[in-house]
């Protein structure tokens, strides 16, 4: 090794190093940040405000923001007591009878492996778990950033990878967040490395000799092989950990491969690169197989069945079937198709990409529970994530969009010029265009579901990093005084500008919890929920709840051990969620809700005071919005819309005091108490 290599290992190595001493020193402190602020506006709440030296038990316990972050604590919980290794089944909800659990072992397995290293260090079992929680999402964000950093930074360089980094950090911060222990972030990150790699891979394009200049930053054909073998390994882990969300980002990927193979010129003989049709093959094959192994590991050899909302077979068939499509592409470019060596193959492919869409549309509603009625109205109506852009931001629409996708609007622009125009070296083309076809794809899904918007900030935000890796590409050719001679600096303004929106819009927050000025609404609610959880527990400490409540709170009532429920926000559990709809959205005298009440041994039926709840379980159980029929219903009753509760319905007056309980921040910068409450009712069925 010369003087000049070992320098620039040197450099390298260091360069690395620091990213990954300041990803963990990011994510280390938000994390800490986060539960000190809430330890310290916890500490100035109180349940007497004459009193505020009086003990104030509900402290003890760590409260999450999002219900599914109670379901995977609580299956990591079970399974670690049940001395097995899988969980598929749970009496989390579905009471008394229970329903199966097919939710991917990955995050399950990390928070049982954290809290055995927090109880090894002394830790009670149960502080342990709610510990585990609070680092598990942090902790493989700084894998996955420190990863990416490190990818980037070897084939960008390592300007590019700390500006791409430091952005994507901040921009998919709540994809990792602390209080939300969760598998979308899983989903999230085994996405993007996938498309880095086959990027990285050439997209299908290599340099025919690895001395031939003229072919840019083109792989080899063994180089090549490496990463599309690892694109599809990414991409099974992938859909191991969801599938229906894997597959739109298996289809975006697809059409932006399709695009490339279809828009850019075929090279010639003489050309020193070439496009290789069987690496598509190689990557189907990898991905297929990655997800056949981990569809063992979760179900074999005893709870094999058609459940096409998680990994399945068809899913790697439908993979496959994709990639054959692809290789068809490839080999239409290169050559004619040969019957019957090319084509049969390709229609065969072409039948096994269509299979499963065909069935998740068409085919029996047992085989894909989403598609169940009940499941489409909570969906279409209740789930924020499925809601549209307009629907969520109104008369705000634009300006949110611009907020969120502002400095890539122009990016996205300029790379659809230059493509068109063809303008850029091949190894450009075949990077840039997956991009931009992933990035418009999921821009406009996120514009017809919220979700989707932490996939269309990364393809998006990659595109402007690659675009500007070589930023001559987008000044040469141009007149001197035109406006994409300043392309590239603009390009890097508006991305400063945005990390340091997104950072603000982080670190902000945090200011005002120190500050025990203002708690976010959702973590309010969830600590709230979480001392109702625990009020619940102390003014019922021998009596065997058994609940019926709005369905946002199924998850925890089962975490702090208050007791089990019916109906929950999963597809899972489309018996609880049809159980509760059949008693809160009975029209009174609540007949068939008696019964429910009967049937399942409910102890007590919880509803929040209001409209909201009441109305949801009326549209769910008939598909109207109608408050004045809500109104009379059991559900419309209980929220105390203006209808007498059946007979059969006790008020439970202490229990209901305790769980409304108001509880008062003293704010230092006015020198008040503040009151926060839930307001809600609680009523014991007789039979």
């Amino acid at each position: 090794m010369t003087e000049r290599s070992r320098q620039s290992f040197r450099r390298a190595l260091l360069a690395g190093l620091a990213g990954l001493f300041v990803l963990a020193l990011w994510f280390g402190g938000i994390s800490w940040a986060t539960d000190a602020g809430i330890r310290t506006f916890e500490a100035h709440t109180v349940v007497n405000p004459d009193r505020p030296a009086d003990p104030q038990p509900w402290r003890a316990q760590r409260f999450f923001v999002e219900p599914d972050s109670y379901y995977w604590l609580a299956y990591a919980r079970d399974l670690r007591a049940s001395d097995a290794w899988r969980l598929r089944f749970t009496h989390a909800d579905n009471a008394p009878y229970g329903r199966e659990m097919h939710w991917a072992h990955l995050p399950i397995w990390g928070l049982m492996g954290i809290s055995r290293g927090l109880e090894a260090s002394g830790l009670p079992p149960a502080l342990a778990l709610e510990l585990s929680g609070r680092i598990l999402m942090p902790l493989f964000g700084w894998l996955f950033f420190s990863a990416l950093y490190l990818l980037l930074g070897t084939r960008l360089g390592w300007r590019m990878a700390t500006l791409a980094t430091a952005i994507l950090v901040t921009v998919l911060q709540w994809e990792f967040h602390t209080l939300r222990p969760d598998h979308h972030g899983f989903q999230l990150a085994f996405s993007m490395l996938m498309w880095l790699c086959l990027i990285f891979g050439g997209t299908g394009w290599v340099r025919k000799d690895p001395t031939t200049p003229g072919a840019g930053r083109l792989p080899t054909v063994q180089a090549a092989r490496r990463w599309f073998m690892a694109s599809g390994i990414l991409g099974g882990l992938g859909l191991w950990l969801g599938a229906t969300t894997f597959l739109f980002s298996l289809a975006a990927l697809s059409a932006g491969a399709a695009a490339t193979l279809l828009f850019l010129p075929t090279p010639a003989n003489k050309d020193p690169m070439a496009i290789r049709p069987d690496l598509w093959r190689l990557w189907g094959f990898s991905g297929a197989i990655t997800s056949l192994v981990f569809y063992a590991v979760e179900y074999a050899p005893h709870h094999l069945g058609m459940r096409l909302e998680v990994n399945h077979p068809l899913y790697a068939l439908c993979w496959l079937g994709t990639a054959e499509c692809l290789r068809a592409m490839a080999v239409w470019r290169t050559r004619s198709l040969r019957f019957p060596r090319d084509a049969i193959p390709a229609v065969l492919g072409l039948a096994s990409a269509a299979l499963l869409p065909l069935l998740l549309f068409f085919g029996p509603a047992d085989w894909f529970l989403p598609r169940s009625g009940i499941m489409l109205r909570l969906h279409a109506h209740h789930i924020v994530e499925f809601r549209t852009l307009f629907t969520t931001a109104g008369a705000q629409s634009l300006k949110v969009f611009l907020l969120t996708f502002g400095a890539t609007v122009p990016a996205v622009l300029c790379a659809v010029v230059l493509l068109m125009r063809r303008r850029l070296p091949i190894h450009r083309q075949v990077a840039l265009m997956p991009l931009c076809v992933a990035a418009i794809l999921f821009t406009l899904l996120y514009v017809w579901q919220i979700r989707w918007e932490p996939f269309a900030l990364a393809a998006a935000f990659l595109l402007t990093i690659f675009l500007l890796s070589e930023p001559s590409d987008l000044t040469d050719g141009w007149p001197a005084p035109s406006i994409w001679n300043r392309l590239p600096a603009l390009l890097v303004a508006l991305l400063c500008l945005h990390f340091a929106y997104s950072a603000f819009r982080i670190v902000h927050p945090l200011r005002q919890l120190f500050r025990v000025e203002k708690m976010d609404e959702l973590w309010l609610k969830a600590l709230l929920q979480r001392n109702l959880m625990f009020q619940l527990k102390t003014h019922a400490p021998d009596l065997p709840l058994r609940l019926v409540l709005p369905a946002e709170m199924a998850p925890a009532v089962y975490y702090f051990g208050v007791g089990d429920t019916l109906g929950s926000l999963y597809w899972e559990n489309p018996d609880g969620l049809t159980s509760a709809t059949d008693f809160f959205g009975d029209p009174l005298p609540g007949k068939r809700a008696r019964e429910v009440a009967r049937k399942r041994d409910i102890t007590h039926a919880i509803m929040n005071n209001g409209a909201g709840d009441a109305l949801m379980f009326y549209q769910l159980a008939t598909g109207r919005f109608d408050q004045l029929g809500a109104s009379q219903t059991v559900g419309g009753a209980t929220a105390r819309a203006g209808t007498p509760v059946p007979s059969w319905l006790h008020p439970e007056p202490e229990l209901t005091a305790a769980a409304n309980s108001t509880y008062y921040v003293l704010v230092p910068s006015i020198g008040q108490w503040v009151p926060l409450s839930l307001q809600l009712s609680i009523y014991r069925p007789v039979p």
